[in-house]
């Protein structure tokens, strides 16, 4: 983990972003690169304007590391000539993860 999810952006900006975002991700929340997997969804809004949002499914962080995070990405995204930035994240419990048949 993190599983990191990009949408309301094109896919061809999503894949050029991918390295970057998921840099950030893992030097600002400390977490081991191996772990680390970028997704894009193709979801579409329907009821106004698009705006670029990031998901970041993993464990439980300390506030500080998901402000720090979340802080990070959007003056990335904003540097990409993006606003209206949407940055969540989705915690479960560790022993609800299985890596190879063992959880944590």
């Amino acid at each position: 983990m993190p599983n990191i999810t990009i949408s309301g952006i094109k896919r061809e900006d999503a894949i050029k972003m991918a390295d970057i975002i998921g840099n950030i991700v893992v030097e600002k929340s400390g977490t081991n690169p191996i772990y680390k997997k970028v997704f894009y969804s193709p979801i579409e809004r329907i009821d106004g304007d698009e705006n670029p949002a990031i998901d970041i499914y993993w464990m439980h962080r300390e506030q500080e590391i998901c402000d720090k995070v979340s802080k990070h990405l959007t003056e990335y995204l904003r540097s990409q000539g993006y606003s209206n930035i949407q940055i969540t994240f989705t915690e479960f419990p560790g022993n609800l993860f299985y890596d190879d048949g063992t959880h944590y």
